[in-house]
């Protein structure tokens, strides 16, 4: 099983828990904030995630995706890392 698809797999489970948890608390007094506070807690673990994994050759981090629109160069976050760094071509482990 290569990273990309271990990475698929994990991204469907969470959505599976995110509507499991959505559909079984949400009639709950607090039920909202419950889903509201996955969410929160998820993407902080993704920010943390994203600034984190990064090339061992040339320290960028590799899910962020440098784009480039009328001539700024802005960056956009990739939910699977990609197969080789997008900055310097080096495979990734």
């Amino acid at each position: 099983m290569d990273r990309r698809l271990k990475q698929k797999i994990l991204i469907a489970a969470w959505f599976a828990v995110f509507l499991l948890l959505g559909f079984s608390v949400w009639k709950l007094e607090e039920g909202c904030l419950i889903v509201v506070a996955y969410f929160v807690v998820s993407v902080v673990f993704y920010w943390i995630l994203a600034f984190s994994v990064k090339c061992p050759k040339c320290r960028v981090p590799v899910r962020l995706r440098p784009r480039r629109f009328m001539g700024i160069e802005f960056y956009t976050w990739s939910y699977l890392t990609p197969e080789k760094c997008r900055h310097c071509g080096e495979p990734l482990p």
